[in-house]
């Protein structure tokens, strides 16, 4: 999918603008207006569980009126031929939308700011217009910025974007393949954004947060605009993504696992040689972090499909760590206290799914 033409399917700016104007707006950009905005950016590459995280800063947000939803995936099936691009192909059908698709994300951060709404955006940090622009503008603009990074194993990620795309596929026939490529670039993002955030207090308050929003480093600014603990974000996430797992974190991902591999048996026979290669990769990935006594069920949740197709499965330990996009960053903070602070929107600030009024 890297070789893939973005600019094929691009609308003419003037039909871009109309679906705007009158279908994104009415749909998706209804809100409260406040005297004193906030925004909350969840953040986290792609599969690393922005979702439930993005509900919590959504549900927060409510009790101050009506915030609004800001994300790609909102946004890319308004193209005339979404539709028919997924059903062509589904793991192009993203890149090739994806140019109207940010045109439209940025139009709606401008109509929302314009608006003085709440907004709860999700940005996978994959480069500087992902996150440190969109974060420097409504800075700028008199918003109250609160990140919520949510720091996971690139295992785990991509474990999680695979079982999303197999149960696209399984519900509708189609799904969201995300690109390796892509997801190992939001990956290494990740680290590059936390490193501006403490560099240029891109955020009033900053969160790194497990899946479950358990808040394992926070850090926010003083009246005067500087940080009030010795700043650590990027030390923090690359710190969360690299500890062991508990037995109960371990017993999850095998679970995870055997539910992946269950979704892919049910594939066409030459369907699932690219998933279980994927599945056999992210395995081996986590295997460094497996508490013991997980170890036997992931060996056991791949075992049958692992023997059906093994002399295709090209993978091996060595290998795949040595395919690991982790980078470590010198630790300044040694050991994140493990806290909950409360915030302006009322509880931990990480969040959730866009709300969707509108399918196309």
């Amino acid at each position: 999918m890297t070789d893939v033409d973005r600019t094929r399917y691009v609308l003419p700016e003037g039909e871009n603008e109309q679906i705007f104007r009158e279908e994104i707006v009415p749909a998706e950009l209804t809100g409260t207006r406040q005297d004193q905005p906030i925004a909350v950016i969840v953040s986290g590459q792609t599969g690393a569980g922005k979702t439930s995280i993005t509900t919590l800063a959504t549900q927060a947000l409510a009790g101050r009126g009506e915030p609004v939803n800001i994300n790609l995936d909102t946004y890319k099936p308004y193209h005339p031929k979404y539709d028919e691009l997924m059903r062509a192909d589904d793991t192009t059908a993203g890149a090739y939308t994806s140019i109207d698709g940010h045109r439209w994300m940025e139009a709606a951060e401008a109509y929302a700011i314009e608006q003085r709404f709440d907004i709860v955006l999700e940005s996978a940090m994959r480069d500087p217009r992902d996150f440190e622009e969109p974060a420097a503008r409504l800075r700028a603009a008199g918003y109250r910025v609160e990140v919520p990074v949510v720091a996971v194993h690139e295992s785990m990620s991509r474990l999680g974007a695979l079982d999303r795309y197999l149960q696209q596929v399984q519900a509708f026939g189609q799904g969201r393949m995300i690109d390796r490529g892509i997801h190992d670039a939001c990956y290494r993002g990740v680290v590059r954004a936390a490193v501006g955030i403490d560099a240029d207090r891109l955020a009033t308050a900053v969160f790194v947060v497990r899946r479950d929003a358990h808040v394992v480093y926070s850090n926010q600014l003083d009246s005067t605009g500087q940080w009030k603990r010795t700043p650590g974000t990027p030390q923090a996430v690359t710190g969360e993504r690299d500890r062991a797992w508990t037995e109960q974190e371990s017993l999850a991902f095998a679970a995870t696992v055997a539910r992946t591999r269950r979704r892919i048996e049910q594939l066409p026979g030459p369907g699932r040689v690219e998933p279980l290669q994927e599945l056999g990769a992210i395995a081996d990935l986590a295997r460094p972090l497996l508490h013991p006594a997980a170890d036997t069920a992931v060996h056991r949740a791949l075992g049958p499909l692992w023997a059906a197709d093994a002399s295709k499965l090209p993978v091996s330990t060595a290998a795949a760590r040595g395919r690991s996009t982790t980078h470590t960053v010198p630790p300044a903070v040694r050991s994140p206290q493990q806290h909950r602070p409360t915030g302006p929107t009322g509880g931990p600030q990480a969040p959730g799914q866009p709300h969707r009024r509108h399918s196309r």
